[in-house]
């Protein structure tokens, strides 16, 4: 689709798509998952059944140990209910299901104090939702992770530049909800 008004920017509000969707704000989400970012083995070891110490990798520069994992929705749709209630857990098993997969891999690269420096997930793209008439794909998403600590300055575009496509959003998330 087109942004709304050709603009060159797009402005969401999150509460109020995750409201829609999960029954709570993107804040109150932020914050109920706003664990140590050191716990991150620990978590994924909560919702998969193994995590493998893969070796060293060195990251942007730093020196990291690379674990591999497959992450169990069911135990994520679990886990998901447990902190933040039965609506949020049951997008993560609707999603699992649209997927066409109850496993994701995942890898992730920790340095010395316990920082995630990278994550990699492989998602499967099923047929139906990329418009092909059989097969499916996969797409590999990267995030990588730096300049901890650091302030971050940031200048937003005018906002004769930005379009709110918030409604559309949030009529999507209701649509999903079904």
């Amino acid at each position: 689709g087109q942004v709304p008004g050709n603009k060159p920017w797009v402005s969401v509000n999150l509460n109020q798509v995750d409201e829609a969707k999960l029954g709570k704000s993107f804040s109150q989400l932020a914050s109920a998952n706003s664990d140590n970012p050191t716990q991150a083995l620990a978590n994924l070891a909560d919702v998969s059944d193994n995590v493998t110490k893969v070796g060293a990798a060195t990251i942007d520069g730093t020196a990291t140990t690379q674990y591999r994992a497959t992450v169990d929705l069911t135990k994520e749709a679990a886990k998901v209910t447990a902190k933040d209630g039965a609506k949020a857990g049951e997008t993560v098993t609707q999603e699992a299901q649209s997927l066409g997969t109850h496993t994701l891999p995942v890898e992730v690269w920790v340095d010395s104090n316990g920082l995630v420096r990278q994550v990699r997930e492989e998602v499967p793209i099923p047929a139906a939702s990329s418009g092909a008439t059989n097969g499916s794909g996969a797409a590999t998403l990267t995030m990588r992770f730096s300049n901890f600590g650091t302030p971050a300055t940031l200048t937003p575009p005018p906002s004769s530049e930005v379009a709110d496509i918030t409604a559309q959003a949030v009529q999507q998330a209701n649509a999903s909800n079904g």
